[in-house]
């Protein structure tokens, strides 16, 4: 199975993802494999920004084939693969989480759908394509309280990687609007 699970910045997916991979840690109920990409260069755990819960990742993702061998090695020995961060992945491995769903391994995305433009990332668009479940992870938004869809760049703020960003419904990405902070 191949899961695709996607929300708005601060929707809490990593958090999601962080709870699911320490639930089946402490109950030892299956090989799991927690991945990340090297391009999330934010910090080199798996962190969410919602609380005290972190975790080193088993292996960090590079867009190499040497880095998508290793990967291959040693997804074919888990039962569970949790990947953080995927919109940051290149297609080819939206390919290989499809191979390994085939062969009976679960595989979990998690990440944004669109980037700040409400462009779809490539990997996202391929995700969205060919996932047996596409599972929104429920947002507000920071500006309104209606429901976040897409990220926004706060004022200020670099575009890239980062924590720069925040969730938004789509009238105030629209009208440009900021967080009360």
């Amino acid at each position: 199975m191949l899961n695709f699970y996607w929300g708005a910045v601060g929707s809490g997916k990593t958090l999601t993802l962080l709870r699911e991979y320490a639930d089946l840690k402490r109950l030892n109920q299956k090989n799991v494999l927690l991945v990340k990409p090297l391009k999330d260069t934010r910090t080199t755990n798996v962190y969410s920004r919602f609380g005290p819960m972190e975790a080193i990742p088993d292996i960090y993702l590079a867009d190499t084939p040497e880095s998508l061998a290793e990967f291959s090695t040693q997804a074919y020995g888990a039962q569970v693969v949790l990947v953080d961060e995927v919109q940051f992945l290149a297609e080819p491995w939206i390919e290989k989480f499809r191979e390994l769903a085939d062969a009976g391994i679960e595989v979990r995305c998690y990440g944004l759908r669109n980037d700040s433009n409400r462009n779809l990332f490539p990997t996202s668009l391929r995700l969205l394509n060919v996932a047996d479940n596409i599972i929104e992870i429920p947002s507000t938004c920071e500006c309104c309280g209606a429901a976040a869809k897409f990220s926004q760049i706060k004022q200020g703020s670099e575009p890239g990687v980062g924590f720069g960003y925040f969730g938004v419904c789509s009238r105030c990405y629209r009208d440009h609007k900021q967080p009360n902070l």
